[in-house]
Order: structure tokens, then sequence, then C-alpha cells
């Protein structure tokens, strides 16, 4: 459902396209949302729907987890056990960006759209991985943790300035500050 706060009018996001298995993302402009979604036959996809109207449209087939706009709206990252993916929101053409075989999770975008910030599980040490969309790893740094698999998914990654970043686990509340390699 959206809510559009001057109004009060409240209505439905066109996401019938099967059952939401994760947070949606909303793209740059607002103006749309991507979301995985499962089927009744148990397939999922990603999908994005318009918020001014109109079905689901389904992007790519597969089983992905975190989601993120690119800064210009043209790619969404997509995260799964195998990788991260980067899908064209209008053409549904995908090229794998990493295939590291660890899970990986939380991509965020730099603001120039050439590099990705992912949290990756090594060896159930969350470690951040700076990935240009070229796929080449350009730095990486570990976080001081040991978490049991289960809580992979609390991961939350947000910028902070222009060189640091915040990351969040709901695991225990810890936060971590991370300086950038840029």
């Amino acid at each position: 459902w959206t809510l559009d706060l001057r109004s009060r009018e409240a209505g439905p996001v066109g996401l019938h396209a099967g059952e939401p298995l994760g947070p949606p993302s909303w793209s740059p402009d607002g103006h749309s949302l991507a979301a995985v979604t499962r089927d009744a036959q148990g397939a999922s996809a990603l999908v994005v729907v318009s918020l001014e109207g109109g079905a689901a449209r389904r992007v790519a087939e597969g089983s992905f987890g975190a989601l993120a706009w690119s800064p210009d709206g043209r790619w969404l990252a997509a995260t799964s056990a195998g990788g991260t993916t980067l899908i064209d929101a209008q053409l549904g053409t995908a090229r794998r960006l990493s295939a590291r075989g660890s899970y990986e999770n939380a991509p965020l975008w730099s603001s120039d759209g050439r590099q990705l910030e992912l949290l990756v599980d090594e060896r159930r040490e969350p470690t951040l991985v700076t990935l240009g969309v070229d796929g080449e790893e350009r730095g990486r740094a570990a976080l001081p943790v040991q978490i049991d698999p289960s809580f992979w998914g609390t991961f939350t990654v947000r910028p902070l300035g222009k060189e640091r970043l915040l990351v969040q686990t709901r695991y225990e509340g810890d936060l971590y500050v991370l300086d950038l390699v840029r």
C-alpha cells in the first residue's frame, strides 16, 4: 500500500505478481518499486511496478535477495547465495557481477553509479567488499564479528557522508562505521 501524506489517501500497489519475499526497493525517481516475488507454483522472480498504476512487470527470473537501484535508475543490483547480478530494469538483460559462491547482501551503489558496496559472508565473517561495475574488486574490510548464517539477512548498509558507511546488524544491535576505499 501507498499513503499520500497530503491527502491521506491510501491505495494498493500492483504487486499482484505473487507473494513478496522481501522488502521492495524504491527507484531513484520514486515512481517505481522493485521486489522479489514468488508465484503459486513456488517460482520466484524480480518484478518492477509503477506507482502510477499498471501491473507488475517481470524483469528477471531467479531467487534473489536484497535489491538496490543504480542512481540513474537503469540497473538493479540483485544479490543471491551465488553472487550479485546486475539487471537492466527496462530490458531485463542480466550480467553476473560476482560469483564468489558465498552469500552476498546489502548492496549499496556509489553516488556516481560506478561501484557497489556489498556485505559478503566469508566463512561466517561478514566482509564489506567494494566492486566496480566491471566486477573488479576495489577494496575490502572485515567486520570484527562472527555470526550465525541464519542472521545474515539482518545487516543494513547506509552511506554516512561521502567517505564512510554505517553498517548495522540486528543480530546483536551492533553498529560499525567503515571508511570507504575509493
